[in-house]
């Protein structure tokens, strides 16, 4: 299950590094968010972020059960569960227009699956 996720992970990664380094007005509108400089600096310099979590998690796919992967586990999964809450959050506040719920979909069940393999990881070493 792990390296499905970590291959997953890197490709939805990958291609939103290079959405936000390339074209991160398209990102924020996406959203409704009002555009500007502060965006762009801000969508480029997470594009680089993404693109780093993109070799990671390309990097680690074939990693034996381990604490560091079981770090890499926990650490995405809850990163992933709080994006989907802020999303859902700024959504039902009106922030954000209804185009963030299909990020929300995907971290969701991103966070859930990472969740579910620290937690079978951490049953099979006790």
């Amino acid at each position: 299950m792990f390296r499905i996720l970590a291959v997953a992970t890197a490709a939805i990664t990958l291609f939103l590094g290079f959405a936000n380094l390339l074209a991160g007005q398209f990102v924020a509108g996406r959203w409704a968010l009002a555009g500007g400089d502060g965006v762009i600096v801000l969508s480029r310099r997470i594009g680089a972020l993404y693109i780093g979590l993109a070799v990671i998690f390309i990097l680690a796919r074939n990693a034996p059960p381990s604490a560091l992967r079981r770090a890499l586990c926990v650490g995405t999964g809850l990163a992933c569960i709080l994006l989907a809450s802020l999303g859902t959050a700024e959504w039902l506040s009106g922030r954000v227009s209804a185009g963030i719920l299909s990020s929300v979909v995907v971290e969701a069940v991103l966070g859930s699956g990472f969740l579910s393999c620290a937690i079978k990881h951490e049953s099979r070493s006790a």
